[in-house]
């Protein structure tokens, strides 16, 4: 049998992160900012059971936006200071907001983004417990994920939907500027893949 492992990070949408680690282990930690991340198993791959931290540097609201860099950002946080803005609530609950090129930047050694089958795969993995993928997802889960709806930041640095969007990003390629991920939608109570 197949284990992969697989870890839920925040994006600018938020992202979803991804490794083959040949054995279920309940918690990881990152050694780049020795930050401790839950570990949860469904089905037969191991998901990061929280949204992850990884902040190596803040882009300041005026350069947000851009596809052709890695960004990284903390909601509701419009400084530059790296400090500062680990000290916010947001960050220490929700995690960091990235674009796609930081999501790809921001996996540990060792984990990767998953791709869009690893998602349906997490999709359908989920309705097995619950028969309806965000309730099973977000609701009082009991699989042990905690993605929290994170919201997302907009092309012109502004901050929406904390509380109400969660999105995680896939490997898998939509065109030059979109990648699949994971949307889940809390005014609608829907949990989809989209790009």
């Amino acid at each position: 049998m197949k284990k992969i492992t697989v870890l839920l990070l925040l994006f600018i949408f938020t992202s979803t992160l991804y490794s083959k680690v040949g054995e279920d282990k309940n918690k990881f930690k990152d050694p780049r900012d020795n930050e401790v991340y839950r570990t949860v198993k469904i089905g037969d791959n191991i998901w990061m059971a929280e949204n992850l931290r990884y902040l190596p540097e803040i882009t300041p609201k005026n350069e947000w936006g851009s596809h052709d860099y890695p960004q990284y950002s903390v909601y509701d946080y419009y400084g530059t200071d790296l400090s500062e803005a680990k000290e916010t609530e947001y960050y220490k609950n929700y995690g960091v907001l990235y674009n796609y090129l930081s999501a790809v930047e921001a996996c540990p050694p060792g984990w990767r983004l998953p791709d869009r089958e690893d998602l349906n795969k997490l999709l359908e993995d989920v309705k097995d417990i619950n028969s309806d993928s965000y309730e099973a997802l977000v609701i009082g889960s009991k699989n042990g994920l905690n993605p929290l709806l994170g919201g997302w930041r907009s092309s012109f640095g502004r901050f929406f939907g904390k509380g109400f969007y969660g999105n995680w990003w896939s490997s898998s390629s939509h065109s030059i500027y979109y990648a699949w991920g994971l949307y889940l939608y809390g005014y609608e109570r829907d949990a989809f893949l989209y790009y």
